[in-house]
């Protein structure tokens, strides 16, 4: 019998209630934000002096978060005490230097990512960008803590953390906003990614000696390196598509990058509740070899991801089929907010083309999730390579071909693509382990003499 459980669906449906709630409010701001503004040049610049924390925190944040609960799920309470202190502080100094050297280093950068912006909206973005760095390190210090709840079983509390920070910094932009204009707006990321860190300090005790022993560090480190090599590839992403839709007209940078935040919204709801709770099960199950379980585990992870995102897309593209010929028949009037018919109109164009994102993107995540239960951060890292080199330039062929609707249709391609190489390997790894287990299994004990039956065989 299985020493693991299944997930309770109850606490899948807390963390979905949760983090859509979340969620929902974050996306709330971003749509106040642009709906004040208009898809257009100080949004394109919001957008975009965002790109380098973002970049920071797929190579570096993400990439300790997918080791950390894997390779601390079997600590107990007072070694959990002892590394926490250490990553908790060895983070935040690490991150608050980052911090400093980029907020330093982005006039010279930010200028290279948007070459189509005039001089004017180029410094815009700088400032921007400048407000924004200083979240990384709120965003790092939440992804230890977050990682020492879940380690205990405590899904709920670093959701309804960020819940709280979200709400709170939605309030302070709708009361300001329209007195401290877009630069606030910046202000409020940073709060909505700081905060949550602070809601959740209580996790790590009383204050002890920060300890790391070496060989967790250096394990650590094995593991995070693939992650750091292939994420640092997939950097040129962000600044491709900002190079690309600087060039387009104003609004697309921000109608584009909206688009990717809703399906990465909702990806993140179906993860919460659908994948977390997998996560120290599966790692348990990968210790104790139970490869059959664990299989029967991922393989349902999958369904329950699966079914809410092929909802979620036939929901999004009835509805953007529906607003496509509601919406008036003048492109220049403004329909919501200082949104033109014809920013609306391009904005459900591109949610369509990109709908296949949502389902392939969060079956990835949790075939992802499964390798790395079981130490493995090598293979998914080279068939990401692989697919996103592919896709690098399926994007470049969409955006001359159709512009920022062809580039929205690549998205889709890739994560297509992506998330099928994905299965296929997995479950033929698991299916050689499995094979290997029932062999060991059915060996004779070392140093026991196994009884031979001699009986003549009747021919």
């Amino acid at each position: 019998m299985a020493h693991a459980l299944s997930p309770n669906k109850a606490l899948s449906l807390q963390l979905s209630a949760i983090t859509g709630l979340q969620i929902l409010v974050s996306f709330a701001m971003q749509w106040y934000v642009i709906t004040y503004f208009g898809a257009g040049v100080q949004t394109d610049a919001l957008y975009t002096g965002a790109t380098i924390p973002q970049l920071v925190t797929i190579l570096l944040i993400e990439s300790l978060t997918v080791v950390l609960v894997p390779l601390l799920a079997t600590s107990s309470e007072h070694e959990l005490r002892e590394r926490g202190w250490f990553l908790f502080i060895s983070v935040g100094l690490l991150f608050a230097t980052i911090s400093v050297v980029l907020y330093f280093t982005l006039p010279l950068l930010i200028p290279l990512i948007v070459p189509g912006f005039s001089h004017a909206d180029k410094q815009r973005t700088v400032a921007l960008a400048q407000i924004q760095v200083f979240g990384l390190i709120g965003g790092a210090c939440y992804a230890v803590l977050a990682g020492m709840y879940q380690i205990r079983d405590r899904f709920v509390v670093p959701p309804a953390a960020i819940f709280l920070s979200a709400l709170l910094s939605f309030a302070m932009l709708a009361w300001q906003l329209p007195r401290f204009g877009i630069r606030l707006a910046a202000w409020a990321q940073v709060i909505s990614t700081t905060l949550p860190a602070i809601l959740l300090l209580p996790v790590l005790g009383s204050f002890t000696r920060p300890q790391l022993p070496r060989q967790i560090a250096k394990t650590m480190w094995t593991r995070v390196r693939p992650l750091l090599l292939s994420k640092a590839y997939y950097m040129t992403s962000a600044p491709l598509d900002r190079i690309l839709a600087s060039f387009l007209a104003p609004g697309s940078i921000a109608i584009f990058e909206l688009a990717g935040r809703f399906y990465g919204a909702v990806t993140r709801i179906i993860s919460q509740g659908m994948v977390t709770p997998f996560i120290p099960c599966l790692s348990r199950l990968a210790h104790e070899q139970n490869w059959a379980e664990f299989r029967s585990q991922y393989r349902k992870q999958s369904v329950m991801v699966a079914v809410p995102s092929l909802v979620v897309v036939l929901t999004v593209v009835f509805a953007g089929v529906v607003a496509l010929r509601l919406l008036p028949a003048t492109p220049a009037r403004a329909v919501v907010g200082s949104l033109s018919a014809e920013s609306l109109s391009k904005m459900f164009r591109v949610l369509v083309f990109m709908s296949g994102l949502l389902p392939c993107l969060a079956l990835a995540n949790s075939l992802i999730n499964g390798y790395y239960a079981k130490g493995d951060t090598r293979t998914p890292t080279q068939v990401g390579v692989i697919a996103y080199t592919m896709g690098m330039g399926v994007k470049i062929a969409g955006y001359y071909a159709g512009g920022i609707m062809g580039m929205a249709i690549s998205v889709s391609a890739y994560a297509v693509v992506y998330c099928m190489v994905l299965f296929i390997i997995l479950e033929k790894q698991t299916g050689k382990l499995i094979a290997a287990t029932v062999l060991a299994s059915q060996l004779p004990p070392q140093g026991v003499i196994q009884a031979v039956d001699v009986t003549p065989t009747l021919l």
